[in-house]
């Protein structure tokens, strides 16, 4: 969200063109709900857990390999930037939604934080995969107090 309102004056960028997308990512944002629910549904409840963990995993990593930071530095690849900032914002929709069962209270603070029009207590699974369901692109994003922060190693 920072970097939302530091390169987009907090405004989710539109959805990026298919060459754009980062397909990996975005097949685990499309899976990960439906490993979601059918760990749900035989009450696996770690198992959902590590599902969702692992897309998050997916996201650090790829924020690391596209370096949003660099790519706001070469005004050439302004479209590239906004195609990673629509991507990780589908990616914290997924998560708010997905964690719901499991933190409640964190994923209220982070749907808040994204400010979506639909309230979390009106979305479904499926609004959880990329592009479906609820649209993003245009939202102003409200960055709060970080929801996890990091730990100072002593």
């Amino acid at each position: 969200l920072n970097m939302i309102e530091k390169y987009f004056e907090s405004e989710i960028p539109g959805e990026p063109a298919n060459e754009l997308r980062g397909s990996d990512l975005i097949t685990l944002i499309n899976d990960t709900p439906k490993k979601v629910d059918a760990a749900m549904q035989k009450l696996a409840f770690s198992e959902a857990l590590s599902v969702i963990w692992a897309l998050i995993g997916r996201a650090n990593k790829y924020i690391e390999e596209q370096a949003p930071w660099k790519l706001a530095k070469d005004e050439g690849k302004k479209d590239e930037l906004a195609a990673v900032m629509y991507n990780l914002a589908e990616t914290l929709k997924s998560v708010a939604i997905l964690v719901t069962p499991f933190m409640p209270e964190t994923a209220k603070k982070m749907w808040e934080q994204l400010n979506f029009a639909v309230p979390l207590e009106k979305t479904k699974i499926e609004d959880a995969s990329y592009n479906l369901g609820m649209k993003i692109a245009g939202t102003k994003v409200k960055k709060g107090n970080p929801l996890f922060p990091r730990l100072e190693k002593k």
